[in-house]
């Protein structure tokens, strides 16, 4: 269980050691992606929260069909039988559905990610966030300055790869596609 109370590696000041610390980034990570799914409250904001919110679902989806598989549950109960329960059969029948339930422990490294990377940091989630430090919670979530420092402890472990390094360098880029682009133009009319 993770407690989301625990802001020690909430860290955001690059000064501070911890802040390059990978083992804290990723107990933070988990720490903020459980409050995200729990709440769901930023589903319609960046691409961050619908990625994060399929992967977790996807998870518990593969828990319930390898319990379908080995004979643990029965299929999916269509909406119209559950419906039709007895009287106090919906709460059991609940319960048995909280095991397949996908937890932030279930995402794999790249769709951790993928998250990450899906953030381009328009921060309209901390207008909406019931949890940042803004409206005094005891969470402290930050999403997007967790996202940078994600991105800053990959870059500094990993490098910056090639592709990033071309499209980031916009004048050549510029050059290149004003070179090109006639070309392709003239490709164009010939076919």
């Amino acid at each position: 269980v993770i407690n989301h109370s625990d802001t020690t590696n909430t860290v955001y000041d690059i000064t501070d050691p911890n802040y390059w610390n990978s083992d804290s980034l990723n107990k933070e990570l988990d720490r903020v992606f459980d409050v995200c799914i729990g709440c769901r409250l930023c589903f319609n904001l960046c691409p961050s929260f619908p990625a994060l919110f399929d992967a977790v679902d996807n998870a518990g989806n593969k828990k319930r069909e390898i319990a379908e598989a080995e004979g643990r549950v029965e299929k999916i109960t269509e909406r119209e039988n559950y419906l039709d329960l007895p009287e106090g059969e919906h709460a059991s029948e609940a319960s048995i559905e909280v095991e397949f339930r996908g937890e932030v422990t279930d995402l794999k490294e790249a769709e951790r990610w993928n998250v990450v990377d899906l953030c381009y940091q328009c921060k309209l989630c901390d207008s909406v966030c019931p949890y940042t430090p803004g409206k005094d919670h005891e969470f402290q979530l930050e999403f997007p300055k967790l996202m940078t420092r994600a991105q800053a402890i990959r870059t500094k472990e990993k490098g910056i790869k090639y592709s990033d390094k071309f499209l980031a360098n916009t004048d050549f880029s510029g050059k290149l596609g004003s070179i090109i682009g006639p070309l392709l133009n003239l490709s164009n009319r010939i076919s």
